[in-house]
């Protein structure tokens, strides 16, 4: 039988390495910058607009996959919320989550439980 190209071993990785790096940028962000006023000259930049709408959709397709793998029930309100509220750390935190409760059965990992 043929190996997927990337187990879920390899994305528990990756996952680990974006919730810490988040949490590193995070942690600068807010004990340096000024996040209402650096976040409102942001959005009136042609590319800070650019790239907050490029954030947005990723949450929406991520959230996308979440409402599918949780049924629509309220974990995926819960979670599709948190992601909202604080942005992609929440995402990589949810990965890690679908990674261990999958068992090493990648369908059950995009899916769910059946």
């Amino acid at each position: 039988m043929r190996r997927p190209l990337t187990s879920l071993g390899t994305v528990r990785k990756v996952a680990w390495v974006c919730l810490v790096a988040t949490a590193v940028g995070l942690v600068y962000g807010l004990s340096v910058g000024n996040f209402f006023a650096e976040g409102a000259a942001i959005a009136r930049m042609p590319w800070g607009l650019t790239l907050l709408v490029d954030v947005y959709v990723g949450f929406f397709l991520v959230s996308c996959w979440i409402a599918c793998r949780e049924n629509g029930g309220s974990a995926a309100f819960i979670w599709i919320a948190l992601i909202l509220a604080f942005g992609n750390i929440v995402t990589a935190v949810y990965i890690l989550r679908a990674v261990h409760s999958s068992r090493g059965d990648s369908r059950r990992f995009w899916m769910g439980d059946p």
